[in-house]
């Protein structure tokens, strides 16, 4: 329920002050003098905005659906909400400062909704706004911890983490998972006050996954042609991944070398960045080589696991 009434908010945010008329133009465009500065600032600005595509884990979302289950749904749910996205995202960028303005926004980056929706639905529904957008970010929240606490424990399945992360509760739930993601993010919360310096520290992992992944994807296409995939793509999809990989490293480069062009901090966030980094590097080491005991080419070579292990307290502590 409280789905729905954040995407009838959103409604009411993007197309009311269109079906209103109460939009205000032209906006300026502030990027800086000179073409290199402007391209850096935009890039930086996308380096807070390409957030990884979520998607569920295969093995343990739906239990017990046989590998020869249709694949057609995931691709297709994948492809509505990134177009849902681009068209939300291109809209939000224009209607709400050309209908509340900028200053508005830059002083108040979550309480402009308040002010927005008073102006489009009246100022009895201002408090509304913000209750129903607190209550969306507590929903957040949880599905996010639950979101890494599967993650670490398919991760520990597989041996990329260490072993201990492999267990469910009596309840079914990766319950050490989640509790190592929730007492880091506490630790970056702490370390880092400001809220665009903590995306800044979590969009440079999400963005070197996904550098990661369009690189496998055009070494497993190289290498191993004929292997099996969940989703086919044809061959005009391998130059699009190669140009893709190229613009997120160069997202990267210029993102994590200019934080402070456009509000993500400085030092500090760069530093934790790393850090986050290499906590998940010394981990890795941790279990190949200190529980698994590899040494040499195998510390690098993972044995693939079963895609499709139910999700059951068989596993559980």
């Amino acid at each position: 329920m409280i789905g729905a009434a954040l995407v009838l908010l959103a409604a009411v945010c993007v197309l009311g002050p269109v079906i209103l008329g109460q939009l205000h133009f032209p906006l300026s465009f502030k990027a800086g003098h000179g073409t290199w500065t402007v391209i850096v600032t935009l890039v930086t600005w996308s380096f807070g905005l390409l957030d990884r595509v979520r998607h569920p884990d295969r093995r343990h979302v739906r239990p017990g659906v046989p590998r020869s289950a249709p694949r057609r749904g995931p691709r297709a749910a994948q492809r509505c909400a990134a177009l849902v996205m681009i068209v939300v995202v291109a809209l939000r960028t224009t209607v709400f400062p050309a209908a509340v303005g900028e200053h508005t926004i830059a002083g108040n980056p979550v309480g402009f909704f308040a002010t927005l929706v008073s102006q489009v639905l009246g100022s009895g529904f201002g408090g509304v706004a913000i209750a129903i957008v607190c209550a969306a970010q507590l929903i957040a929240l949880g599905s996010a911890t639950s979101d890494s606490g599967r993650a670490l424990y398919g991760m520990a399945a597989d041996r990329l983490t260490v072993r201990q992360l492999h267990k469910l509760n009596r309840h079914g739930q990766p319950a050490r998972g989640m509790t190592v993601d929730l007492v880091f993010n506490l630790l970056v919360l702490f370390l880092v006050s400001n809220v665009a310096g903590i995306i800044f520290a979590s969009n440079l992992g999400y963005l070197i996954c996904v550098v990661f992944a369009l690189g496998g994807f055009l070494l497993m296409r190289r290498t191993r042609p004929d292997a099996p995939r969940p989703i086919r793509l044809g061959r005009i999809w391998i130059p699009i991944a190669a140009v893709l990989l190229a613009f997120n490293v160069f997202v990267i480069v210029i993102g994590f070398t200019h934080p402070g062009l456009v509000g993500y901090g400085g030092g500090t966030e760069q530093l934790i960045s790393l850090s986050v980094i290499a906590v998940g590097l010394i981990s890795y080491f941790f279990a190949r080589v200190v529980q698994e005991g590899h040494r040499g080419r195998t510390l690098w070579r993972v044995r693939p696991v079963a895609r499709d292990v139910p999700m059951t307290s068989g596993a559980a502590e």
